[in-house]
Parts: C-alpha cells; sequence; structure tokens
C-alpha cells in the first residue's frame, strides 16, 4: 500500500510533478514548432502541387499556340500556292458537294472523319476562287498536321469569315455532317474571339467555358487569326476538352483540400465542383460574384488582387490557405483552398502523441524508480522508524544491521552508537535522579520558608511605613482619653456632680476608645495571614473604609487629597476581606509614594460593577508609568522605589492575592492617569 507521507512516495510525486511540468512544456513548444513546421510544409507541398499543376495545364496551352504558328505558316504557303493554280476549284468541288439544307460538305458516302478532314460552308456563301483556295489549304494543312497533333488535342480546325470550317476530330467523325443548317459559326466564341473587333492584337485567344452543340461537349478553345497584310482571312484551332481538365483537377487535387476551382481574371467560373450545374446552365457564361457565396467571392477577390502568386496566401477570415497558379494564355486562375485546421489537427495529434508517450515513459520511470527508492531507501528508513520508537518507549533493542557504506549505513552506525549513548546516560540519569528526589525536596522546603518571609518582610516593610501615621492615630485619642479622664475626675470632686455632663464625657471616652480599638484592630487584620479564610460575602464600600482608617492620617500628614467615587448602594462580593484589604492598601501606598513630591498631589478610589464583576480603582496624578516599567513591574523583586524603601513584592503578591480569587490586577492603559485595576468576581460560585 502507498503512503502519501513517506519520503520515497513524496520524493516520487515532487519529481513527477516536476518532470510532467517539463514534458507538458515540452509538448507546448512542440505543439508550436509542430504546428509551425506543418504549415509550412503544407504550404510548401500544396506551392509545389499547383506549380506542378500550372505547368501541367500550362504545356497545352503552350503547345496550342505554337502549333498554331506552323499551321498558320503552312496554311499561308499553300494559300498562295492554290490561289494562283487552275485546278484548285476542280478539286474543291471534287471533295464537296451541296446537300438539300444548302450546306456544302464531303462527298457522301465516301467521306470517314477519321481518317479524312471534314468540311462545312454554310448555306448561301458566294464560293469564290480565293475562297476555295483558303478552304483547300485549310483542309491539305489539317490533313497533313491533325493527326500528329492528335496526341495532345483531340481536334484541329480553320474557320472563316464566310461561315465555314474545315475540322479533323476523329472522336467526332461525323461532326460536319451532323451540324445544323442553322450553326453560325461567325457567333461562336471559338470565332469570335480572333476576330478583328474582338482581337486587335492578332494573337492567340482563349475562349470562356462553352458547350459545343454538335458534340455536346464543355470545352474551351485557343484561337489564332492568321491575316494576309491587313485582311482577315481565318482562324486556326484546337479545342481542349473541359471534361480532361476536370478529370485531372480531381484525381490529382490535395487530398486534404477543402474546394478548388478555375475561374478567369474577369469573375467567369470555369470549373467549381459546387457551381457546375450552374455554370452548364448559363452556357459557360456564370460570373463567381453571382453565386451569392461570400467566402467564394473574397476568395477571388483576394486571388486577382495578389502580386506574388508564387506564395500560398492566407484567406481574409484566417481560416484556409489559398494556393494559386495562373495559366498566361487563357488567363485562368487554378485556385486550391486548403484548410487551416487540418494543419492544427495534425501539429495536435503529434504533440498528442508526444505527450502521451512521454507520460507512459514517465509512468514507467517512477515505477522503476519506487521499486528502487522502496528497496534501497524506504525499507532502512522504516527500520531506523522501528528502532527509534522502541527507544521512545525506553526499550533499547538490539543493534541494526546495515552493512551499507553509503549514507543511510552512515546514519545506521551512527544510531547504533546513539542507542548505546542514551543507554549509558539513562543509567546515569536514574543515579543522579535518586540524589535529586532528596535535593529538590530540601530545596522546596528553604523556599517555601523563603517565600513567607518576604511576604511577611512586604507586610512589614507597609506596617513600617504606617507606623509613624498609626502612632499618631492613637496618641491623639489617647491624649483625648487624658483629657477627659481629668475632666471627670474634677467632676467628681464637685460636691454635687453634673450628672449629664459626666455622662457625656464618659461617651466620648467611649467613642475614642473604639476608634483606637479600630485602628489596633486593622493592624491585626492587615498583619494576619488570611489565606486559610473562607471567601465569605464582604461589602464593596466597607472594604475600601476599612483601608483607608489604616492609611488616612497617613495621607493628610502628606497633603495628599483623597478621592472618593463610591456608589451608595451596597455592593456585595465574595471574598477573603483581608487580603483585599491588604491588596488595596498596596496600592494606595505605591500611589502615596508616586505623588509625594509632587505640589498638588490626589489619590482617587473608585468602585465600578458590571453584571458579574466590580472594579476597585486606584488612581493618581503622578509621572506615570513608561510601557517598559508595565511589563516588568509585576515581576518579584522588581522596583523603581530607592534602596531601602520596597522589597520589590509589594505588586507581585497583591496579583498572586488577586488571581487566587479568580480575579484580574493590571494598568488600564487607556487612563490619562496612573491607574490600577482590581477586578473580582461577584461570586465566587461563578467564577468555579
Amino acid at each position: 500500500m502507498i503512503q502519501f507521507k513517506s519520503l520515497s512516495t513524496r520524493t516520487l510525486l515532487q519529481m513527477g510533478a516536476r518532470i510532467s511540468c517539463v514534458i507538458i512544456i515540452s509538448c507546448l513548444l512542440g505543439y508550436f514548432h509542430l504546428k509551425t513546421k506543418t504549415q509550412n510544409m503544407m504550404k510548401e507541398n500544396v506551392s509545389r502541387y499547383m506549380s506542378e499543376r500550372r505547368d501541367r495545364e500550362k504545356v497545352i496551352f503552350d503547345t496550342a499556340e505554337l502549333n498554331h504558328g506552323i499551321l498558320s505558316a503552312e496554311f499561308l504557303r499553300l494559300y498562295e500556292k492554290y490561289r494562283l493554280d487552275p485546278n484548285t476549284t476542280a478539286r474543291f468541288d471534287n471533295l464537296t458537294k451541296k446537300f438539300p439544307d444548302g450546306l456544302i460538305r464531303n462527298k457522301d458516302p465516301h467521306f470517314d472523319g477519321k481518317t479524312q478532314i471534314g468540311i462545312f460552308v454554310g448555306a448561301g456563301q458566294n464560293m469564290t476562287p480565293d475562297f476555295k483556295a483558303r478552304m483547300l489549304a485549310a483542309y491539305d494543312v489539317t490533313n497533313r498536321m491533325g493527326l500528329a497533333y492528335h496526341g495532345a488535342f483531340q481536334d484541329t480546325y480553320f474557320t472563316f469569315p464566310e461561315n465555314a470550317l474545315t475540322l479533323y476530330w476523329p472522336e467526332f467523325p461525323n461532326w460536319v455532317m451532323d451540324a445544323k443548317p442553322d450553326l453560325n459559326i461567325l457567333v461562336e466564341e471559338y470565332h469570335a474571339v480572333s476576330t478583328p473587333e474582338n482581337n486587335p492584337q492578332r494573337e492567340t485567344a482563349w475562349t470562356g467555358l462553352f458547350y459545343d452543340s454538335v458534340s455536346k461537349i464543355w470545352m474551351v478553345t485557343a484561337s489564332t487569326p492568321i491575316y494576309i497584310g491587313d485582311r482577315y482571312v481565318a482562324s486556326v484551332h484546337h479545342d481542349v476538352m473541359v471534361g480532361e481538365i476536370l478529370k485531372r483537377t480531381i484525381e490529382k487535387r490535395v487530398k486534404e483540400a477543402d474546394s478548388y476551382f478555375i475561374v478567369r481574371h474577369d469573375g467567369r467560373l470555369i470549373l467549381h465542383p459546387r457551381y457546375q450545374t450552374e455554370i452548364q446552365k448559363g452556357s459557360g457564361q456564370f460570373d463567381v460574384r453571382k453565386t451569392g457565396d461570400p467566402g467564394l467571392q473574397s476568395q477571388f477577390e483576394q486571388v486577382i488582387n495578389t502580386q506574388n502568386l508564387s506564395e500560398v496566401i492566407e484567406s481574409k477570415d484566417g481560416k484556409d490557405y489559398l494556393a494559386v497558379a495562373k495559366i498566361e494564355g487563357p488567363d485562368w486562375y487554378l485556385v486550391t483552398v486548403y484548410p487551416k485546421k487540418i494543419a492544427e489537427a495534425q501539429a495536435t495529434n503529434n504533440a498528442a502523441f508526444v505527450l502521451i508517450s512521454g507520460f507512459v515513459s514517465l509512468l514507467i520511470e517512477v515505477l522503476i524508480l519506487f521499486m528502487v527508492l522502496k528497496k534501497q531507501i524506504t525499507a532502512p528508513l522504516l527500520e531506523l522508524i522501528k528502532a527509534s520508537n522502541q527507544i521512545a518507549r525506553g526499550q533499547l533493542s538490539k543493534p541494526i544491521e546495515l552493512r551499507r557504506q553509503d549514507e543511510l549505513g552512515q546514519l545506521a552506525s551512527s544510531f547504533n552508537h546513539m542507542a548505546v549513548t542514551i543507554q549509558e546516560r539513562d543509567h546515569k540519569l536514574e543515579l543522579h535522579a535518586r540524589d535529586l528526589e532528596h535535593l529538590v525536596e530540601a530545596r522546596t522546603r528553604e523556599l517555601d520558608e523563603q517565600k513567607l518571609i518576604t511576604v511577611q518582610a512586604s507586610k512589614m516593610s507597609a506596617l513600617g511605613e504606617m507606623a509613624g501615621g498609626v502612632a499618631h492615630e492613637i496618641n491623639t485619642p489617647l491624649a483625648t482619653i487624658r483629657l477627659l479622664t481629668s475632666q471627670l475626675i474634677h467632676e467628681i470632686k464637685n460636691d454635687i456632680p453634673d450628672l449629664d455632663n459626666l455622662a457625656t464625657q464618659v461617651q466620648r471616652i467611649e467613642n475614642t476608645t473604639d476608634r483606637v480599638a479600630k485602628i489596633v484592630q486593622g493592624l491585626k487584620t492587615f498583619a494576619r495571614d488570611g489565606s486559610s479564610d473562607p471567601f465569605t460575602p464582604s461589602i464593596a464600600q466597607n472594604l475600601v473604609s476599612e483601608t483607608i482608617e489604616l492609611c488616612n492620617d497617613q495621607l493628610r500628614r502628606h497633603s495628599i487629597t483623597l478621592k472618593l467615587n463610591i456608589p451608595d448602594q451596597p455592593i456585595t462580593i465574595d471574598c477573603r476581606s483581608i487580603q483585599i484589604c491588604q491588596v488595596l492598601l498596596n496600592l494606595i501606598s505605591n500611589a502615596k509614594d508616586a505623588v509625594d513630591s509632587l505640589p498638588e498631589k490626589w489619590i482617587e478610589i473608585s468602585i465600578v460593577e458590571t453584571n458579574q464583576w466590580v472594579e476597585f480603582r486606584v488612581s493618581d496624578n503622578g509621572p506615570g508609568i513608561t510601557k517598559e516599567i508595565q511589563d516588568k513591574i509585576f515581576q518579584p523583586f522588581f522596583t523603581t522605589k530607592g534602596i531601602g524603601k520596597g522589597t520589590g513584592m509589594g505588586l507581585s503578591i497583591s496579583l498572586g492575592l488577586v488571581k487566587a480569587h479568580q480575579g484580574q490586577l493590571s494598568i488600564d492603559p487607556k487612563s490619562h492617569h496612573t491607574c490600577f485595576v482590581m477586578r473580582l468576581r461577584r461570586s465566587q460560585a461563578a467564577a468555579a
């Protein structure tokens, strides 16, 4: 069972956590690296693919332009020859005949379009010798070179401004025979793009996508006009079947590509998988801006406005890459749309593989490390812990057998040495403890005796300070008694004594005697140890009055004003009255010493009652007590008085007496003057 508080487990967890952090950071770095690398590789692959596509498709268009140059030159050469040959008309007439529908075609039934060149002339044409010479020149050029070009192009043909053509198209051998009388070649796009009106530059031009009504095939055509001087005499053509382009686009496209399309610079769609039906319905005249697809329109605008098409560009929405290849001849843009999420998915998969493999490796390493730590560290440590627990219980076990030269072996050796040392020390301590028991008992008795002596000394010190005042308090009543006694003797000697006067004098002597008795009783009470007295109900006001009786005369002689702030309603508390009077007398004596040297001096005694507490507050207008002294003032033998004026035990003993009452003795930090506060509970039963 794995214990998570063990050293080996904690070490493994900490190592695992740190290694996991390293693996996660490495995977994140790897993810971004793989993502960037995958995207770059993808862009390179797509760019390379588009370059290959451009070069592949460009070949057919470049070849068409090259072929047209050769065909045009040969046509002009033969035309110059045939227009001067008197047999040209007879030869043309021998090849053709006029059909009932008004069209001039090859003679039937000997015509074979797979091996022969087809001739088509629209109805109502003026068959001049020059026209026949051009038709015958085109027929011979096509017959001579059409088969050679058939490997790259299905057909080769010439068109003429007289609504006529010569054609070699083995795949559709009956094209000229199937052509309808209403066919007007002059308005067909493959001828119109080469006319002087539409092609004043006299360059090879490419049609958009169009549908041939005779062959029922979608195609594009390369058309090159032929001039003699400024005279337009014919055009030479090669058709490129869109089906072949579509087949190559689908078969050779990037498998992950989201979309692909071919568009002309003017926005005319040539090929798009989703809009091929619309393109055909519009006879190839379907503009990309009519699709209603904002994504496709945005891609088109971005493509035609991009200067450097050799690089893969990013779509405006940031979701795709656009790879573009431009074919200059037909002014086509071949566009492949590659989603960025594919590259990110590949990078995520690679990073996930690295992460999973890293954690699997980590798990295996942790398991191996756990087994090693358990055997090499945990087991020896457990043995040491077991031996330590036995020593803690006082059971000195046998030495640990761990014969190793590493740190654990040294620890075991030190442990064995420690066990022997502890055993020897325990034996010595046992002997020493026996002697200490006797010493402690003797010392305790001495300390108790010394404590009693110290307490009594403190009391005697207080009594000594009050001695002068007490002597005056007793001498004054005694002098009064002596005077009254003399008056009584004198009155008795009279013949007729005044009985009322005698009674008055005797009553005064009795009152004075009671006063002396109270003073003496107070001294006896203060000097007596009241620690064994029971807690009895006492009136708080009486405790203050009894204490003042002992020191009132002394305060008057020192010109100290005594202020009393005591409620009239009696307040009862459970206490040992002797001890509480001793505490009050000590606080008043300290206050007297604090104000004795001041020109104006007063002491105030207050009683404040709360729900469960009664507070005795003794304040004075002395110089105050600093914070440093406040922290030490209740310590035994600490005093701020001069040598011989105090024992330093008064407040310490007072604190002990108050605590014996479950009360509190402290200095009020909020008071503007020095104020000692003694808090006592009303009931000792509640305190218990």
